[in-house]
């Protein structure tokens, strides 16, 4: 690294070291605000989580238990959304009967003896086969007094009346003994409710019987303390009855009352499965059952277990009765409390899981609320930010604010630190440049003036007294003189066009003589190489007459050549060739081609810079400052045309221009 170019970047470092003492104060700073905007945050949420506490131990109790009265109201009395159950100290389910899947054999077959049993059998064939006459017999050796017990006794009736053996008012003797069944609670011997087959029979014979006020009594008897599996048939047969709409309405309602209480029993078993698994919980807990989600409260007593069931849907029902009760309590923006009962969490859109600003634990009950008293739950209450955006949005917009700014400030410092560092490097280019170009200016003067001056002095002394010696000096001294001209006419043209200074007038000009003419001048030269120039119009070319300036064609064309000279080898041809382009906006096209060393490919550009030339300035293989190409583009590029190179190296090089017949600038 030069000294110039570490003095450049010392520079540029303390340029920047402002701008990062910036953007690290402003960003601790932004940091500290931010950390104070979130502590006076947790502190508003404690004081407003604390006061939503105490309101909402005294709120609650009363939305849950109107949550529940509503509930009632709406049709759900039955045990939808709350039902109470009652399982006995081995967990059988009390309340409600327990309905068997499958009918369960009696104990009083284990006691009846040989002789009643072989009589029960008898009635059951006769019974079948339709003989009265046998189930006559049958059922008076049954019924015969401390034959048999007093459920036997009623089958052996419950026969004869099926059978049609009893004439005498046989629907009002089958309501009798349904209700003498249902109070004894008897079943047959497949473990059916014998007053269930009364009401079965009644139905298909007499069903205005069954209608009765007597018939609907037993029906809703079954239905509630003697449920079987028969019990759906007894409902289904009970509604296909014509009667009265309010009988319909009455057995509609025993109907859903039925399926109530079957969702309930369905409960039930899935509770009980979770109850005998382990030690019954002595808090409320949340259960699965039913396919739905339920908070439950135990209660053991001396005669067994009492479950309250609530719908989660009516416990997150009266949070949120008791939150809009509650009202506002001065939480921060973008702060929610969530509320969480026994574990689960309620009415709340934020994880349980999340950072909380504040957090309180509290016990809450029925207060004076009329709810069950030993309705005690577990309260969670977290307060947690919901959206973030709301809390932190003005100091976010803040942070957005300080990074617009200090991208812009790194921005503009960006932009003007590249100007700078390119300025600099140009102007060490340039300096580099004016020492190559002053070096290679002195040598390029020194030769014809030191050879001026030694052919002036042999003239001045006398030493060419021969005229043949003195034609030829002075031919050398034409040849340096034009050499010399050369070089200041190229110097003083550059130095115009780079004032801008460079003038091109346009006229009509006779493109072929005007290639003829400027390949005549440099004959001498070529023969002096020893190159053959060879020029060539084509017949195509003959005609061309362009609008251009004569003389900055005739130089750059002069160039051209001279540079092909210059890198032709002994013995070798230059060719310049004037044709049509194959581009109608730039029909004119004058090649100039050497057989030299050529130029690699990475240089095809640089050859037409300033100064450029290849190798360095201590090697003299050619003669020039490393003008001649940056003329010529600028004197194409002046007159709406286009230059390049087509080479490889120890292949020669081939200089193409292309030109319109007419251009539009007038100067440069």
């Amino acid at each position: 690294m030069s000294m110039g170019q570490a003095f450049l970047h010392r520079q540029l470092l303390l340029v920047l070291l402002p701008i990062l003492a910036l953007a690290v104060f402003g960003a601790l700073g932004l940091r500290r605000d931010r950390s104070a905007l979130e502590t006076e945050a947790r502190d508003r949420a404690s004081a407003a989580t604390g006061q939503f506490v105490e309101r909402f131990a005294a709120e609650w109790p009363v939305a849950f238990q109107k949550t529940l009265a509503a509930a009632a109201v709406e049709g759900d009395g039955l045990g939808e959304r709350s039902m109470e159950l009652r399982f006995d100290p081995v967990l059988r389910l009390i309340q409600p009967i327990e309905s068997p899947d499958a009918p369960t054999p009696p104990a009083w077959r284990r006691i009846l003896s040989d002789s009643t049993r072989a009589a029960l059998e008898e009635l059951r064939q006769a019974e079948a086969s339709g003989n009265i006459e046998r189930i006559r017999e049958q059922a008076a050796i049954l019924q015969a007094p401390g034959a048999s017990p007093p459920v036997i006794q009623s089958l052996a009736e419950l026969s004869l009346l099926r059978t049609g053996a009893i004439t005498n008012e046989p629907s009002a003797a089958m309501l009798a003994l349904a209700q003498r069944a249902l109070e004894e609670q008897w079943v047959n011997e497949a473990g059916i409710p014998v007053a269930m087959s009364a009401a079965l029979w009644l139905i298909v014979k007499d069903p205005a019987a069954m209608r009765s006020a007597e018939g609907m009594s037993i029906a809703e008897v079954l239905v509630r303390e003697q449920p079987s599996i028969l019990t759906p048939r007894l409902l289904a047969a009970l509604r296909t009855i014509p009667g009265e709409s309010a009988d319909q309405e009455r057995i509609e309602a025993l109907t859903r009352e039925w399926w109530v209480l079957e969702k309930r029993r369905a409960v039930a078993r899935q509770l009980r499965e979770f109850l005998s698994s382990g030690t019954l919980p002595a808090k409320p807990f949340w259960v699965d059952a039913n396919r739905r989600h339920w908070l439950a409260v135990c209660r053991i007593g001396e005669s067994g277990l009492t479950v309250r069931l609530y719908l989660r849907e009516t416990v997150e029902q009266s949070v949120v009765a008791a939150r809009q009760a509650i009202g506002s309590v001065g939480l921060p923006a973008g702060i929610r409390i969530g509320v969480s009962l026994s574990g689960e969490s309620l009415a709340s859109e934020i994880s349980p899981d999340g950072p909380a600003f504040a957090e309180v634990i509290r016990q809450i009950g029925n207060g004076n609320s009329g709810v069950e008293g030993d309705l005690m739950l577990e309260a969670r209450f977290r307060a947690e930010l919901h959206e973030p955006q709301a809390l932190f949005g003005a100091q976010v917009r803040q942070q957005r604010l300080f990074a617009g700014l200090l991208a812009g400030v790194v921005g503009v410092a960006g932009v003007g630190l590249w100007q700078t560092r390119r300025a600099f490097l140009r102007q060490l280019a340039l300096n580099e440049e004016k020492t190559n170009f002053v070096s290679a200016v002195s040598h390029e003067l020194r030769s014809p003036l030191a050879s001026l001056r030694l052919l002036a002095e042999a003239l001045a002394e006398g030493r060419a007294e021969d005229p043949a010696k003195r034609r030829e000096y002075a031919a050398f001294l034409v040849q340096e003189t034009r050499r010399l001209g050369t070089l200041v006419e190229n110097v003083l043209d550059f130095s115009r066009i780079e004032q801008g200074r460079k003038v091109y007038v346009r006229e009509p000009i006779d493109l072929p003589r005007l290639v003829r003419e400027t390949a005549r001048i440099l004959v001498p030269v070529a023969e002096e190489r020893d190159v053959t120039l060879r020029v060539e119009v084509s017949r195509e070319a003959e005609t061309f007459e362009v609008a251009a300036d004569a003389p900055a064609l005739q130089q750059m064309l002069l160039n051209l050549v001279d540079n092909a000279l210059k890198h032709a080898p002994p013995r070798s041809v230059v060719d310049v060739r004037l044709e049509p382009g194959p581009d109608h906006e730039r029909p004119v096209r004058m090649m100039v081609r050497d057989a030299g060393p050529g130029i690699p490919a990475e240089d095809h550009e640089r050859i037409f810079d300033r100064f450029f030339r290849r190798g360095s300035e201590l090697r003299r293989d050619t003669q020039g400052v490393g003008l001649g190409l940056a003329i010529v583009r600028h004197v194409v590029e002046g007159h709406d045309g286009r230059v390049w190179v087509e080479s490889e190296p120890g292949q020669g090089a081939t200089f193409f221009v292309d030109l319109p017949m007419d251009s539009r600038a007038t100067n440069s």
